[in-house]
């Protein structure tokens, strides 16, 4: 299904954006979290950091709801698979495994494909894959590919109800990919969560997300902090289970061939 959203930004005007298989439950995350960082770019832009520049807030938000996959023109959007033809695809599905951009990203084990849904437009690609397991954990992998706008290498933004738990901070020399560890409470469940950027170059970026319930708070959270040390402990948890799988893009290989892939998906299940 294809919806159409509409803002308001800082002028007047009304701007509709479209994105196949969202609604506006997805478009109202991405844009609070366009808008933090369009309001920070703004006050950057600039002398004293008091006021915002309007052009470079409208930039910057524009900038940011287009690399999540939002565009002013309805996408041409796969229907009874034939329109979707002209539409190349970014990722093959393949058992345990995701081919896209001459690299594997495997599956974890006792996940299934919940979506795979493409969309095009502006000179952006979009395929969206979704996964899910028995225990509830979520993993979203968006692949992008432009032919206009360059990808920019950006931290992955997190917003409220969440909040950075631990961040990757610039990518060492070699490294392509900027991760944060986030939680928070969200529709009276606590969850943590990864999210990535892998930027293999500017004209192609792949996103993953995964997330994960963790347990409510048994008491009050020490002073100047928001979790629990039982929370704290689901976090840490979380992380060190999933990191590594991050740092190497779910076992990612560079040399796609097939028999790397065996491997690979060993690294991934240590």
């Amino acid at each position: 299904m294809l919806f159409a959203l509409s803002v308001t930004g800082c002028s007047s005007s009304k701007v509709t954006w479209y994105k196949a298989g969202s609604g506006q439950a997805d478009f109202n995350v991405d844009h609070a979290e366009c808008r933090i960082i369009a309001e920070q770019m703004g006050r950057d832009a600039t002398l004293t950091g008091k006021k915002i520049s309007i052009k470079a807030y409208a930039e910057a938000y524009e900038e940011c709801i287009y690399n999540r996959g939002w565009s002013k023109e309805p996408p041409a959007v796969k229907k009874n698979n034939t329109a979707a033809e002209k539409i190349t695809l970014l990722a093959e599905l393949e058992d345990d495994r995701v081919s896209a951009f001459n690299r594997q990203f495997a599956v974890p084990e006792g996940f299934f494909n919940t979506g795979n849904t493409i969309a095009a437009a502006q000179g952006l690609k979009n395929q969206f894959l979704t996964f899910r397991n028995s225990q509830g954990m979520a993993l979203n992998l968006t692949f992008q590919q432009t032919e206009n706008r360059m990808f920019k290498k950006n931290d992955f933004p997190v917003n409220d109800p969440f909040f950075i738990y631990d961040k990757g901070g610039e990518p060492k020399e070699g490294e392509k990919i900027r991760w944060t560890v986030f939680a928070g409470e969200f529709q009276n469940s606590w969850l943590t969560g990864i999210g990535c950027y892998l930027l293999l170059d500017p004209a192609n970026r792949v996103t993953i997300i995964l997330t994960s319930e963790i347990s409510g708070p048994d008491g009050i959270p020490p002073e100047g902090l928001r979790l629990t040390e039982n929370q704290k402990n689901d976090v840490n948890a979380f992380q060190e289970k999933w990191i590594h799988n991050f740092k190497t893009a779910f076992g990612g290989c560079p040399d796609c061939e097939k028999k790397h892939t065996k491997f690979w998906w060993n690294m991934f299940l240590r």
